[in-house]
């Protein structure tokens, strides 16, 4: 338990990475929030031992500490059953022990999650029938006059209606705020970015038929991303990296776990997938040279744990 407004001075060796945390804080959230990455395949319930750190004991002036193994709370049950007579020495589990006062922690080689360098590829060899969701479609507008009271969204419809007999059609408010300028900019000729024939997501100057979509595989340890072309289904570039939620649990029931046992669990998790996902699709965006706002299709799939973290 966390108690009064005391901080704590703790170091982590080989990487030094070091601040300060409340009293009572647990090792493992200090790491974490340090950005000390360990592992936790058993979501710090003490039962996997892959979390296990080296207390330096001793004064050290260089860092300006004392640490001592009596500045963490005493070995829990778990960790007696983990180390036996050696339960008392300086190994300990970070998931267990809470800290009461300044320390030098050395963290093992065995104990870090290890960045692994991931390398998927997508299956481009299957036939296939490219029908995208999205499309753009070539629109000329009658020009706006003084005289006339149609507004440019009106006489959009009556275009795309002519020209490709549509109607009915919604547009979103970030196309319909940039139209004015779009159809003057385009002398009034513009590429529209149809979603399903039935939305407008974007509105461009003139003839620009660049579309694409991404599709995601999240899958418990890996999240994989491949950019493609919608006209033509190619894929374009691929990123990958390990899903982030496995610091909190490698499998699906640990971290079903820590949604329920953390107050904040399920933002934690969601919002770890969501910041790789947007760093996944800005590399491959810039690997294939594709403008980032161009991309108006996404597709996610996952098992059911992964897809509702995600949601």
């Amino acid at each position: 338990m966390m108690s009064g407004d005391r901080q704590h001075h703790v170091i982590f060796m080989p990487s030094g990475l070091r601040g300060y945390v409340p009293d009572g804080t647990l090792l493992m959230d200090a790491a974490r929030q340090l950005g000390v990455e360990l592992e936790s395949i058993c979501n710090g319930q003490g039962t996997c031992h892959k979390c296990r750190v080296h207390i330096e004991t001793g004064e050290f002036p260089k860092h300006g500490i004392t640490s001592d193994e009596k500045h963490l709370s005493p070995p829990t049950v778990r960790e007696q059953q983990s180390f036996g007579k050696a339960a008392n020495a300086t190994f300990r589990l970070a998931c267990q022990a809470r800290i009461e006062g300044d320390l030098l922690v050395s963290v093992p080689e065995a104990s870090l999650a290890h960045k692994q360098i991931i390398r998927k590829s997508a299956n481009t060899q299957r036939p296939l029938t490219v029908k995208p969701a999205v499309r753009p479609l070539f629109v000329t507008v009658e020009p706006a006059m003084l005289d006339a009271q149609p507004g440019d969204w009106e006489r959009l419809q009556t275009a795309i209606d002519e020209q490709h007999h549509l109607n009915g059609l919604r547009i979103n408010l970030h196309a319909l705020r940039k139209l004015q300028a779009t159809l003057r900019a385009g002398d009034w000729q513009t590429t529209i970015v149809l979603r399903e024939d039935r939305d407008i997501l974007d509105v461009r100057p003139g003839y620009e038929d660049t579309v694409y979509g991404v599709a995601v595989d999240i899958g418990t340890t890996t999240v994989v991303a491949h950019l493609c072309d919608l006209r033509t289904g190619a894929v374009l570039a691929t990123e990958a990296a390990m899903n982030p939620q496995v610091a909190h649990g490698e499998d699906v029931m640990s971290r079903i776990s820590y949604v329920m046992m953390q107050p904040n669990g399920l933002d934690t998790l969601h919002r770890a997938i969501i910041d790789t996902l947007n760093r996944l699709i800005a590399s491959a965006a810039e690997s294939a040279g594709v403008a980032i706002d161009h991309i108006y299709d996404l597709v996610v799939v996952g098992n059911t744990t992964m897809t509702h973290l995600f949601l």
